[in-house]
This record gives structure tokens, sequence and C-alpha cells, in this order.
């Protein structure tokens, strides 16, 4: 006995779950079974027979609850639940909030490990024994624990829902297929499932993938950032050095002005010093004979006036001051001359650091050069590029080439394979000897098939020479450029962002002129053209 005034406990457990008797049932043959799992059995098979006995019924009987049976199981459920747990449950979790609990835990429920799709239960790795060994449980579909498996139970036929419909995207069961989803195409679960989870990994693959470039991307992004904030202290201690510097020479400068208006003042603050003090002398000595002349005049004693007039009637010998003066030194010259000096040293200072910003700004947009390589077959019929593609020049006759739409004809030109629709690029191109020539970007829907005109829509950015020394910027309007130097290698960068097209000498690191402000719709593509006019021999060479 299980327990006291209970039968064997193999005789309160279902022959079909192996677990106690849950609302037990008698067949017409005696034999007792769980309502559910025989129903479920039936459900599974052509023919009602006991799964016990193999009786076979010629109708689906109608089922007997077991009223002492299923008192006696619940009798047993409750005295196992007040039994100790084994050594195994012990070491099983218990169900907590969130956890899907075992069904066939009495008293502390623990958590489920599977969940049986044909028994509609979740079971602990006790109750799941029966699964792993009987014979007949082992061909049940398990799987990791779930809620609201009668969800996974079709609610037309009380089936499982084994197959997918790929024609109506939802889920079926065996019976479905004969009826409403006769003619519709469906896989198994197992199979549509697999083929979801190819794609989910084809997915996952591309997701990874944009992960690991937004990540490399953002990498960049600091390393970009790290790079500006040393270029931005870099060039701030740069600025910082030439403004202390030109403010140290002008303090110098100043320092040396404010000396030598103390010299000139002292020196001159001097002399008049001693002039007033040798005029003192003097008229020290003037008052002595003017009292000398003064007592003799009113003397009584006419002898002693007659004896002493000779000596005292003379007036001393004094020096001639009329001329003598102390002239204000020329403070306003003095100012002038530093001033002068101070210009000169600063527009010095000015011209040296200005060529070194010149050659630093050439060199930093020269980090974006790219290589160029002609595009042949958009040339003027009139030029002739080179087999490497890095050289255009006029020919001396017109060549019969196919009229493409991309060529230029008339009109004269020719552009790069290369295009650019966003960040920045830089290229440079020898024009020694051109006597005239275009260079700049264009955009790819330029009409080619008339000469480049100056207009709000024409979609070029170029530089223009025309009689040997005639330059032209030229977009919107045409601008005319005064060169104080004839440029033999011309760089052209431009910021499709920034909206910024520059072109620089590079020979002397000067920018010849930038087109600001551009609103850039298209796709750029480099031009070229020899123009006519110019010398056969003469080549644009792009750069290396």
């Amino acid at each position: 006995m299980a327990a006291s005034g209970l039968p064997p406990e193999d005789q309160l457990r279902c022959q079909i779950c192996k677990n106690i008797f849950t609302f037990p049932v008698t067949l017409p043959c005696g034999d007792n079974l769980c309502k559910t799992c025989i129903l479920r059995e039936w459900d599974h098979s052509v023919h009602c027979r006991c799964p016990i006995c193999k009786e076979e019924f010629d109708k689906r009987p109608q089922l007997q609850p077991n009223q002492d049976l299923s008192k006696m199981a619940a009798c047993l459920k409750k005295y196992k639940a007040k039994e100790p747990c084994s050594s195994t449950q012990s070491q099983q979790k218990v169900a907590t909030l969130g956890d899907i609990s075992c069904d066939e835990c009495t008293g502390l429920k623990l958590k489920a490990v599977k969940s049986c799709l044909v028994c509609l239960a979740s079971y602990c790795e006790t109750h799941l024994k029966p699964h792993l060994m009987t014979k007949g449980l082992k061909k049940h579909q398990l799987l990791d624990p779930v809620e609201n498996l009668e969800a996974r139970m079709c609610s037309y036929h009380n089936k499982p829902l084994e197959l997918f419909c790929r024609t109506d995207q939802t889920f079926t069961c065996m019976l479905c297929t004969l009826l409403d989803h006769k003619e519709h195409d469906y896989l198994p679960l197992s199979e549509e499932a697999e083929q979801k989870r190819s794609v989910l990994r084809g997915t996952e693959e591309t997701l990874n993938r944009m992960i690991q470039e937004r990540r490399g991307k953002m990498q960049d992004l600091r390393h970009t950032s790290r790079l500006n904030q040393e270029a931005a202290d870099g060039k701030a201690a740069v600025g910082l050095q030439v403004f202390t510097d030109l403010k140290q020479n002008l303090q110098t400068g100043l320092d040396e002005l404010l000396k030598n208006i103390e010299i000139k003042q002292v020196t001159a603050e001097r002399l008049t010093e001693r002039l007033i003090a040798e005029l003192g002398q003097e008229v020290k000595v003037l008052m002595q004979s003017s009292a000398d002349v003064q007592v003799l005049s009113s003397s009584a004693d006419h002898a002693h006036v007659l004896r002493s007039f000779s000596s005292v009637n003379n007036i001393p010998a004094m020096k001639d001051w009329s001329d003598v003066s102390v002239q204000i030194p020329l403070y306003e010259e003095m100012v002038r001359k530093a001033m002068v000096e101070a210009v000169d040293q600063l527009q010095a200072t000015f011209k040296k650091e200005k060529a070194k910003l010149k050659e630093a700004e050439l060199k930093r947009v020269q980090k974006f050069k790219v290589n160029l390589t002609l595009d042949p077959q958009t040339a003027d019929p009139w030029l002739i590029v080179s087999d490497d593609g890095k050289q255009v020049r006029l020919g001396d006759f017109k060549k019969s080439v196919p009229d493409l739409p991309k060529r230029f004809n008339p009109g004269g030109g020719v552009v790069a394979q290369q295009s650019f629709g966003f960040g920045r690029f830089y290229f440079e191109v020898q024009v020694t000897d051109m006597m005239k020539y275009d260079l700049g970007v264009v955009y790819e829907s330029i009409n080619r098939k008339k000469k480049i005109t100056n207009s709000q829509e024409s979609g070029h950015w170029i530089l223009s020479l025309r009689k040997e020394n005639e330059y032209k910027a030229r977009a919107s309007h045409e601008i005319p450029l005064s060169l104080t130097h004839r440029p033999q290698r011309i760089g052209l960068f431009v910021d499709y962002e920034e909206g910024l097209v520059s072109f620089y000498d590079v020979g002397i690191a000067e920018l010849i002129f930038s087109f600001t402000d551009c609103i850039f719709t298209e796709r750029l593509y480099p031009f070229f053209n020899p123009g006519h006019g110019s010398r056969s021999s003469a080549s644009l060479k792009i750069g290396q």
C-alpha cells in the first residue's frame, strides 16, 4: 500500500501518461485511464480501442467517471505532497513568479523543464521521466516550457497544430489539410520553422554586419574627433605663438620708443637745467654790480664817487643769450619711425606665417587626393586621350567616333570615369604650355551637346584660361581673376557637403579661387578641356 487504506501506487497511475490519475474514467472493458489521455489517444486514432487490453469498440463509448478512483488518487497526491522531497527533487528549482510550473506537482510546485504538445502539460525533471522512458510517451513532442498549451490545439478539430499553411500563413492540424486547407501549400511546423530560422540566420548575419559597420564607423568618427581635437589644439597653439610673437615684437618696439623718447626728454631737460644754472650765475654777478652802482650813486662823498667811478661803472662781460634756446625734440618723428618699423616687422611676420599657412592648407587638402582616369567615350571628337587615361590634348583633325549620349560633341571636353556624390576629393593637373583650357567639376546631367554656358542651372564649376593670361572662374556667371603668377600645376579640391570647390596654384601653394556655399544635388565628375587654340603638343596631364 502506498498509504494507509490506499491500493498500490501503480494501480493509481494512468498507463498512458504514467502519472497519478487526473479525472479517471472507466472504459467498457473495465480499464481505467485519465479522461484527457484516452480522449487524446482516440483523437489521434482511426479506431476506438483500449490502449491496455486492445479491446476495440464499434463506436466511441460514453466514458463514466470513476469517483472512487478519483478520490483515492486525490488522497495519494495529498499524501505524496507531505512526503520529503527526494534528492533529485531537492536539487530542482522551485517555480517562482514568471516561471512555468510543473502541472503534475502537488503542493510545492517545481519549475517545468519541458512541455508536451500531446499531453498539453508541462513537467519538472521528476515528472518528465515517463516521457523519456516509456515507449508510448517517447513519441510525444516535447519542447521548452511554454504557457497556454491549449492555444497549440486546433480549436475546430481538437488536434495539435502540427502544420503551417503557407497560403493562409496560419497554423493547422492534420484534419485542416483535408478540409479547409485541402488545396493549400503547407509544411510541418519543424520544416517551416527551420526555413524561417535560416532566414533569421541570414537576417542576423546582415544585422551583425550592419552592427560591425556602424561600430567601425563609430570608431572612425571617434578617431576623426581625436584628430580634429589634435588639429584644433595644434593650430590654436601655433596661432597663440604667432600672436604672442607679434605682441612681443610690438611691445619691444613700444619699449624702445618710450626709452628713446625718455632719453631725448632727459637730455633736453639736463641742457635746460645747465643753461638756467649758467644764467643764474650771471644774474648774481649782475646783481652784485648793480648793488655796487646803486651804493656809489647814493654816496654824498664826492671825492669817493670820483675815485671809485672807473671801477664801479663797468658792465661785466657776459654771454650773448639772444641765440641760445633749447629745442623740443621731434617726438612725432620718433613715433612715426617706430610705427613704420613695427609695420614692416609685422608685414614680414605676416608674410612668413601666411606662407606657412598656405603650405599647410595645401598639404591638408592633398590628403584627399584621388586617382583619376579619363573616360575616352565622353571625349570630344577633336580630343585625343592617352592610352593610360592620364592625358588629353587637342588633335589635328576631328575623329570619326560614335556620337554617344555621354560624349561632349560639340563644345569640347572629357570627364573622368570616377564620380563623387559625397565627402572630399582632390586632384592635380599639369597645365604647362597651355594657352587655353577649362578645368573643374560638372554634373552628370550637364548638356554635352552644346558649349558650356553660364547659368543658374548650368551644373559646372570651372577655372578657365583664355588668350594665355586671361583667367576666369565660371559657374552661374563669370568672375575675372587677376593672377600675378602663371600656374604650371593646378590643384582642385571639393568638399561635397560644405559646397566648396577650390583651385590652387600648387607651385606657390596659393589659393586661386573658391566657389563657396554651393548646393550640390548630383554626382560630380572631374572635367577637362584643352580647348581649341592650344598647341596640339600641349596636354592636360592628371598628376600622379
